[in-house]
């Protein structure tokens, strides 16, 4: 199917309208920029290589694809009428993009965090919670939400920050420890010898 495309890109582009040309050209760039005057567009993959295969073929100027080792995209070898026939070579970056890693989970401590937030905002670069968030890269809510954990009662504090950063699992959770901050100290002692 990604051939076919491939083959017909140019007729089907042209007879569509506006909204569907802006679609075909969704499937097949991501991105695109203009420089020097030019529109270098980014393919997603694989018309990535597709492009690139057929960029090769074109700078090579042998007599015949069969002397250069490429054949144009949708054209056939000239040996075997009924056969398509395109080879990739792959970078050791795409190599490793199609292994199947499973990339480990980094549970970040929330009081930590907190604590590290607030030290960056008493440093003085920062005027308020806003300009923390800007700094940071998240919203003033964000900000407020995480800074509020710090009103937990400094034996909870303690016990918290004394399970590490990052934590092997999300043993204590910001969502639960948000509910936990308006409960009263000894409920909040209870919990925290509950659970921790």
């Amino acid at each position: 199917m990604t051939r076919e495309l491939a083959q017909k890109a140019v007729v089907l582009y042209e007879k569509q309208d506006r909204r569907e040309k802006r679609r075909l050209l969704d499937v097949v760039c991501s991105n695109s920029q203009w420089r020097d005057g030019r529109l270098l567009p980014t393919y997603r993959k694989p018309f990535d290589l597709l492009a690139s295969t057929n960029m090769t073929y074109t700078k090579t100027e042998a007599a015949s694809p069969m002397e250069s080792g490429f054949c144009p995209i949708g054209s056939l070898n000239p040996l075997k009428d009924r056969t398509f026939r395109i080879a990739f070579r792959l970078t050791d970056g795409e190599a490793a993009y199609r292994k199947k890693t499973k990339p480990s989970r980094r549970y970040r401590n929330p009081i930590i965090l907190a604590q590290e937030w607030q030290k960056v905002s008493e440093m003085g670069d920062c005027r308020s919670l806003a300009d923390l968030a800007r700094k940071l890269g998240v919203s003033r809510a964000r900000v407020t939400q995480v800074l509020r954990l710090l009103r937990l009662t400094p034996e909870v504090l303690q016990k918290i920050v004394a399970l590490g950063d990052p934590l092997p699992s999300p043993v204590v959770t910001e969502r639960v420890l948000r509910s936990i901050v308006n409960l009263p100290r000894e409920q909040q002692t209870q919990w925290s010898q509950k659970y921790l």
